[in-house]
């Protein structure tokens, strides 16, 4: 970045900085702060602070408190000077004594010619206020915070002050460059982890721990065979009374590949909030003694103890009081979900249906259905529209409300539009609207026109009794809005219907009282920012929230004695099923092949998924079997603790196919019916049922003799191997059948049919057999996988009879055992030098199949530019199963090519074989040289890098020169043209934006463009986007400013008559310049 004057910014199209969001919605993580090493007893941290120090208190200085934000945090308390605040939560051992050691460089003392800006919210100021008595605000450039735990995860919180202040000398004090190291040691360490080992991790757990933790990748890393399960794992804890109507979700849950556990809670102890969390403790901890990840998702269902309007149910599930602001019903749902470790970060995504009687039990489970499981298709429009809004409420026109409220939400807009919706609805008023009566008819319109996403910061007391003017409807929307009290909207819009006359919206967040608004909006855009643009679960969405919010400011006090973290902890509700995910855009409907009766003696169902529209092969979609079995009545008390259904799920390969074979935990039960679900993320689920019974073309393989041709003769199925399947065939109908074919197939690739493809049956009498002349002949190929282990699961020889009458399938499946290797290490670790010499590479590799590997030969491939490989080749000795192994040959070597930039991942494929046959292979990232002082920010996950003119320590770093184009510069280096439109009087100087025609496309992140918008405030948009947002928020979080913005100077940029935005294309060089003189 360069500067002249004191605001000039130079941007160039063709160098592409770093975006706030791409147009997927993944978004790299902070670069401020950088984990430089990270070892078994120790993580080193590095953090360059000169510049973002600067630049944070040139944001602060002559703010409106309501727009502050100084693109990293705020410490923001009340009566102390407003300094920056930077935080990142860092993984470290379960249960190791951990130390911070702090080096602080290059500090120096700035004396200032007046006072520097203090903190004078009148939303933060305690009642019982004293003035602080202190010398330097704050204590330290940096800390830990104690241990905490997420779900066996220990962490702690890093944070860093870039500028402290000292008012004995009326001076800031700067940190320029900062080096911390966390030493782990042996000892009595706080808050351990009790069961750190678990299997099956909880996919939504890991989803938010690569969002939350700088250092994510040590806990796949550290297990790197650890199956990860597919489904949410529920604990549904429901008042006795609710069950009964809450069986459909359950069972619909279940049906596709989800844990359903239950736990009943008597009427007796229903309000008891101390008995049931000792429940659900007792429940979590069961399978932490067992060695499992627990379940992952908490639905608690029964109501409230009261409302302030509406009757309360008789079937109440009580929730703890928490920390909350106003008096009424208990409502510290949180509480239920601190299930590990001595913290207040819940460990499970979590949620309620606040319905206590049998019509708001239905309402609540048939809007679930009807937006998960059954979404409306007759029209499709709805899934793309959306609405975002905000209001401004409060008692009076000049109380509890910021013109903030508005900024910010507008980027939810350009959130939507990138996401693919179609129809985005937008709503911004800055009139005062107290009871919501212009607001509210907008938003009740909405809904009525059928709607997917409400986005919003409004009270819209509108619904404060009464939900007024919402039909009745096929289509119930994700409403995330967070406000001052909007639990009365909430409340109204859930609790208005019953199981006849469906309305309101699926899920539902609100506020209590009267919180602060830079809290809330911090809030509000973490939780869009997780469910809508980050994909997480509903449940998880509340998790991250609430834990990402103390990236933004410590835990000040407010109020009457409140606290910023509990506060968001307690007031904020979520209504809903937790593990709702949102339809981003309109979802794929399937069409499904499969035999709708089957023989209970059947030894395959194939099962074929194609696109409905298309009829193409859908591949990896899931698909289950779900057998109830003997489930108890939903109304019998039996049912809660009954766990003997039985359920197989398997993904559909490349060509749409699956294939059952029943087992021991899977048997087809004579005259049982077997329900069929296939689903999938953004896939409308189809649901069918089999009937077990004899079909009319009841052909099936009845006699089976497997003989070893070639092999080792351990009995077993081998890699390289070949069988003879000698087969008896019967038919178990009751009709005689002529002509009869079979055709044989395998479900593997690694399986070759030796024998011929159709073999004449002839005719078959009812209950007749024929014993094959010929067996079948099969071959496993050399490079074979374990079955058990391998994503392609157990090979299935799959028959198929017919004749002009009907036809059926059978199967026969094969458990190869194989080895099964997989990369556990590097040598010397995932970090290598930035610089041109040759670098040896040793990789371990384990064998964790159930068979031995014999000894292999290794050649290493560069999958991108970024390493050139010298010696490609080396070779692995014979492997043991449980075994690991280092290379057994000369290293590899490697060579950093002049190109890459520090930090960069370079990805190799190591590719292991055996007589010029591939066997296996494994996938390596490697991290180039580690972030570094005076060098680009690695890339984000586009590939997209950041860099600017001070990153000089880089071979291939540009050149950077100043070209001068403002019209009031006598030395300019060309005439720019003055955006007129970007005016410096706007309503409460937010900012105004224009969008500017280019003489070319670009293309930014998979999006082509041909034109900017350019606000007033320090950044661009590609595209047409009305966003002017002046409260700049980090721009590793991806949130509040535009959608794919560059931002080179982000920031409330106070524009006056003085100053001016210019543009300039350069027609020889095919640049554009975009300038902001101040």
């Amino acid at each position: 970045m360069q500067y002249k004057s004191s605001v000039f910014i130079l941007l160039v199209f063709g160098i592409l900085l770093s975006s706030v969001m791409t147009s997927s919605g993944v978004v790299s993580k902070g670069q401020t702060i950088r984990v430089v090493q990270a070892a078994d007893n120790t993580v080193s941290i590095s953090a360059d602070l000169k510049e973002i120090a600067e630049s944070s208190l040139h944001s602060i200085n002559g703010q409106d408190d309501d727009l502050l934000n100084c693109g990293t945090g705020i410490n923001y308390e009340y009566n102390k000077p407003i300094l920056p605040y930077i935080s990142r939560f860092i993984v470290i051992p379960p249960q190791a004594v951990v130390r911070l050691n702090v080096e602080a460089e290059d500090v120096r003392a700035v004396p200032l010619d007046s006072y520097p800006p203090l903190c004078l919210d009148s939303e933060l100021r305690p009642v019982d206020f004293v003035n602080a008595d202190y010398d330097i605000y704050p204590q330290s450039f940096a800390e830990i915070s104690s241990p905490f735990i997420i779900r066996g995860v220990r962490m702690v919180k890093l944070s860093v002050n870039p500028v402290r202040y000292q008012k004995s000398t009326n001076s800031y004090l700067f940190c320029d460059n900062l080096r911390a190291t966390l030493e782990f040691s042996d000892g009595d360490p706080v808050n351990p982890v009790e069961n750190p080992n678990r299997q099956h991790r909880s996919r939504e757990f890991l989803k938010f721990l690569d969002d939350f933790a700088e250092n994510s990748d040590i806990i796949s890393r550290d297990h790197p065979d650890d199956p990860i399960h597919f489904g949410d794992h529920y604990l549904v804890v429901t008042h006795e009374g609710c069950l009964e109507y809450a069986a459909p979700f359950i069972e619909w849950r279940r049906k596709t590949g989800h844990d359903v556990d239950i736990l009943s809670i008597p009427n007796n102890i229903s309000r008891d909030s101390d008995r049931i969390k000792a429940l659900i403790q007792e429940r979590y901890d069961s399978y932490l003694n067992e060695g499992l990840d627990p379940f992952d998702q908490l639905l608690l269902i029964g109501d409230r103890s009261n409302y302030a309007w509406g009757v309360v149910g008789p079937w109440q599930l009580e929730a703890d009081r928490g920390e909350r602001i106003w008096d009424g019903a208990n409502h510290a749902d949180y509480k239920y979900a601190l299930l590990e470790g001595r913290d207040n970060y819940p460990d499970v995504g979590f949620s309620r249906f606040c319905a206590g009687n049998q019509p708001l039990m239905e309402l609540f489970v048939k809007r679930t259905i009807a937006y998960e499981a059954e979404p409306y298709v007759e029209e499709t429009d709805w899934f793309t529209r959306g609405g975002v809004y905000s209001q401004h409420w409060g008692n009076d026109e000049h109380r509890a409300w910021r013109i903030s409220i508005h900024s910010n939400v507008r980027w939810a807009r350009e959130l939507l539009r990138i996401k693919g919706f179609e129809d985005v609805r937008f709503y911004e008023d800055y009139e005062y609207d107290q009871s919501g009566a212009v607001i509210g008819p907008w938003v009740r319109d909405l809904m009525n026109e059928k709607t997917n996403l409400l986005l919003g910061r409004a009270e819209t007391l509108y619904w404060q009794q009464i939900f007024t003017g919402v039909d009745v409807n096929e289509v119930f929307p994700v409403r995330l809005v967070l406000s001052g009290h909007g639990e009365y909207a909430a409340w109204t819009s859930l609790r208005s219907g019953d199981g006849d006359n469906l309305r309101g919206p699926v899920v539902s967040t609100c506020n209590w009282g009267g919180p602060p608004t830079i809290t809330t909006t911090a809030t509000w855009l973490e939780l869009v920012n997780s469910v809508v643009q980050r994909g997480m679960s509903y449940g998880w969405g509340r998790v991250s929230t609430i834990a990402n919010v103390e990236r933004y400011f410590p835990n000040f006090e407010f109020g009457e004695g409140w606290r910023a973290y509990s506060h968001i902890r307690t007031d904020m509700d979520f209504y809903g099923d937790p593990g709702l995910r949102v339809w981003m855009g309109v979802p794929q409907q399937l069409s499904v092949e499969y035999p709708e009766v089957v023989d209970e003696n059947a030894t395959v169902i194939e099962v074929v998924v194609t696109d409905a529209d298309d009829h193409s092969p859908v591949a990896g979609a899931f698909v289950t079997l779900y057998d109830p079995v003997d489930i108890p009545d939903f109304a019998d008390a039996d049912y809660a603790d009954y766990s003997d259904m039985r359920i197989q799920m398997l993904r559909t390969g490349a060509d749409g196919k699956v294939q059952f074979v029943p087992g021991e935990d899977f048997e087809f039960r004579p005259e049982s019916t077997i329900q069929l679900t296939a689903f999938g993320d953004q896939i409308r689920p189809y649901f069918g049922e089999i009937e077990i019974a004899i079909p009319e073309f009841a052909v099936d393989i009845s006699a089976t003799i497997i003989s070893e041709v070639q092999g080792n003769g351990d009995e077993n199925t081998n890699p390289g191997e070949t069988y003879d399947v000698s087969l008896t065939i019967g038919n178990s109908g009751e009709a005689d059948l002529e002509a009869v074919v079979m055709s044989i197939s395998a479900s593997s690739p690694y399986f070759t049919i030796l024998s011929e493809d159709n073999i004449e049956i002839g005719d078959m009498a009812a209950g007749s057999e024929v014993e094959l002349q010929n067996p079948v002949r099969v071959q496993v190929a050399d490079n074979s996988p374990d079955g058990e282990i391998h994503i392609t699961g157990k090979p299935v020889l799959v028959t198929k009879f017919f004749n002009e009458t009907g036809n059926s399938k059978s199967g026969i499946q094969f458990d190869v055992i194989a080895p099964h290797l997989f990369m556990s290490d590097v040598v010397g670790g995932f970090d290598m030098p930035f610089n041109d010499e040759v670098y040896p590479l040793d990789i371990q590799i384990t064998n964790d199949g159930r068979l031995d590997a014999d000894a292999l030969n290794a050649e290493l491939i560069s999958l991108d530019s970024w390493l050139t490989i010298i010696n490609p080749r080396s070779e692995y000795p014979a492997i043991a199963v449980g075994e690991s192994s280092e290379l057994g040959g000369e290293v590899f070597t490697v060579q950093t090519d002049e190109l890459a930039y520090p930090g960069v991942t370079a990805e190799l494929l190591m590719v292991l074989s055996r007589d010029e046959i591939i066997i296996d292979s494994c996938f390596i990232s490697m991290e180039v040289g580690g972030e570094r002082a005076e060098a680009p920010q690695k890339p984000d996950n586009y590939g997209y890098i950041c860099l600017d003119d001070t990153d000089s320590n880089w071979e291939a770093a540009p050149e950077h020169d100043w070209v001068e184009i403002s019209l009031r510069d006598d030395d300019r280096d060309f005439d720019g043209v003055l955006i007129e439109e970007l005016t410096p009087n706007t309503p409460f100087d937010v900012g105004n934006v224009a969008v500017i025609q280019l003489p070319f496309d670009f293309n930014f992140y998979g999006q082509d463009y041909d034109r900017i918008s350019v606000t007033t405030n320090g950044f661009i948009c590609p595209g047409n986007q009305e966003v002017t947002n002046p409260q700049n928020w980090p721009l590793d979080r991806g949130m509040g400013g535009g959608a794919g913005m560059i931002a080179p100077f982000w920031d409330w940029l106070m524009m006056d008559n003085q100053s001016g935005v210019y543009y300039y294309y350069n027609e020889e060089e095919h640049y554009v310049i975009i300038e902001w003189h101040r």
